[in-house]
């Protein structure tokens, strides 16, 4: 079966640390977590606690701050990973093609692209049903559509 955690070290690699750059549309994001997409995340309570104590040097100090990677990997985990129970799918390759898509394209996307993929009608709901027709499908048929742009 698929391994989160393994999943996680390929979209943590991707994904960066502390950035604020105005003229991104995301605004400011850790670790691929942008506060305008996620502003009730419990995450931003630490990030802002440790900017105020340390204004020059927080970005050092967030990498090293175990709270806050739980915190990180259990917003990806619930958002992105346990949403789709793929834990139960038995291709790492496939599980991880529909985490990564979800987390950079979003929950929706994700599902059109299993349902294009799988040639169903393309409703962006997630049900058991689904779940189970995934878990047939081979790595080699969902990486005919890898991109975001292919949705």
């Amino acid at each position: 079966m698929a391994d989160f955690r393994l999943a996680y070290k390929k979209i943590e690699a991707a994904e960066g640390d502390y950035v604020n750059d105005p003229d991104d549309k995301g605004g400011e994001t850790y670790k691929g977590i942008s506060r305008k997409a996620n502003p009730d995340w419990n995450g931003w309570i630490s990030i802002d606690q440790i900017k105020k104590a340390h204004p020059t040097t927080f970005k050092n100090i967030l990498k090293r701050t175990p709270e806050l990677e739980k915190k990180v990997q259990d917003l990806y985990k619930d958002k992105y990973w346990d949403c789709f129970e793929l834990d139960d799918i038995p291709n790492q390759l496939v599980a991880e093609q529909i985490f990564d898509t979800a987390v950079n394209c979003g929950q929706v996307a994700a599902i059109k692209f299993i349902q294009r993929v799988l040639d169903l009608r393309e409703t962006g709901v997630w049900s058991l049903d689904l779940l189970y027709k995934l878990v047939a499908v081979s790595y080699t048929h969902l990486r005919a559509h890898e991109t975001c742009a292919d949705l």
